[in-house]
């Protein structure tokens, strides 16, 4: 199920205003996931002074293939000087982190699904808002659990793809061979 998504293409004078805008607005990449408000302002204000019409998941996309890929020329450091912004006040419980991280588990890493594509794709990040309030019985919006679980990820404290491949790669049924004995 995995599919890959072509990132946007910019012209080197709007690369440059892209990073100035990103140093600028002074925000991390990863602190976008938990303020959408601020990733909206942002990537509102690319899209008045560049004349494109590109998407909140479009703009994130490019920064985060380019922060990977420093054949590509890397992405801005921002070295610790960026703003901390406040959290937009929806902190989960233990039981709720956990049925969070259970609803990841399992309809996204089972799937191979991975982080990229969920936070490039709102469709992905609402599917997980929705079946977590189906489960916790509480509404948060998915790019806000996304983010949650990618700070737990940073401290590698959650499933990722690969690790789950690994684990299960070339052991094909041991499972049953050990119910057996």
């Amino acid at each position: 199920m995995k599919v890959r998504k072509k990132a946007i293409r910019l012209q080197p004078h709007e690369e440059a205003l892209l990073r100035q805008l990103y140093r600028d607005h002074n925000t991390t990449i990863d602190a976008y996931d938990d303020r959408p408000d601020l990733l909206r302002a942002f990537v509102s204000q690319w899209n008045e002074l560049s004349g494109r019409r590109d998407t909140s998941c479009e703009i994130q996309h490019f920064m985060r293939n380019r922060r990977k890929s420093p054949k590509l020329g890397g992405w801005e450091r921002l070295e610790g000087r960026h703003e901390r912004h406040e959290s937009l006040g929806y902190d989960l419980t233990p039981e709720e982190m956990a049925i969070a991280e259970r609803v990841y588990d399992e309809h996204f890493v089972a799937n191979e699904i991975g982080s990229d594509q969920i936070s490039h794709d709102t469709a992905l990040a609402d599917l997980l808002g929705a079946k977590f309030s189906l489960e916790a019985g509480r509404i948060v919006p998915g790019v806000i659990l996304f983010a949650a679980l990618m700070r737990k990820r940073k401290q590698s404290r959650l499933a990722t793809i690969r690790a789950t491949k690994r684990r299960d790669s070339g052991r094909g049924f041991d499972d049953l061979d050990q119910l057996a004995s």
